[in-house]
């Protein structure tokens, strides 16, 4: 029989909540997007973004991989140890220095041509924070340090608006068809 403290251990390693107290998003993306994805989705605020974080993820493994390992290399780390993994999955942990101050050389990323959102309050979303996979943790502790330390907000603010940017035709079309009640709308 497991315990209650054997239960915490294995419920703490299961996720990893990422304090995310907002995002930069533009009001059409907001609105015409994301506002109407929980609505027509069913999905929360907070469980949306978790799902464009694990899509993104899920998408990019490879290059994921390839930047974990450059990355783990240039600390003096090793990517495929336990150690690691639970270093790059707590952001709360400060990570150690690249050896020599050399910044590796990433490929290039995934959100290379996704341009900024304004970063004003009228494209400020709130969130209270995020509930990742801790892999998929460590992978977007990766993207921020390949993005030269990119906090929390700006890394989502930019995998959001490409999620939009990338899928917004199937979105619509979900839209139109809950919008017009067919399996076939015009979009």
């Amino acid at each position: 029989m497991i315990g209650l403290s054997e239960l915490l251990i294995v419920l703490d390693t299961v996720y990893i909540d990422l304090p995310l107290s907002y995002i930069h998003l533009e009001q059409e993306l907001w609105e015409g997007y994301y506002l109407k994805a929980v609505s027509h989705l069913g999905w929360n605020k907070k469980l949306l973004l978790t799902q464009i974080a694990s899509a993104f993820c899920t998408k990019n493994k490879e290059y994921l991989l390839k930047c974990c390992d450059l990355d783990a290399k240039a600390r003096g780390l090793d990517s495929n140890s336990a150690s690691f993994f639970n270093l790059y999955s707590d952001w709360r942990k400060p990570l150690p220095d690249y050896q020599g101050n050399k910044f590796p050389s990433f490929p290039e990323s995934p959100l290379s041509e996704v341009i900024d959102p304004e970063p004003n309050m009228s494209n400020r979303r709130a969130f209270a924070n995020i509930r990742l996979s801790q892999l998929h943790s460590v992978y977007l502790r990766v993207v921020s340090a390949s993005d030269r330390g990119s906090p929390s907000a700006v890394l989502m603010s930019r995998i959001a608006k490409q999620h939009f940017q990338t899928y917004g035709a199937g979105y619509l079309y979900q839209f139109a068809a809950d919008d017009q009640r067919t399996i076939r709308p015009n979009v």
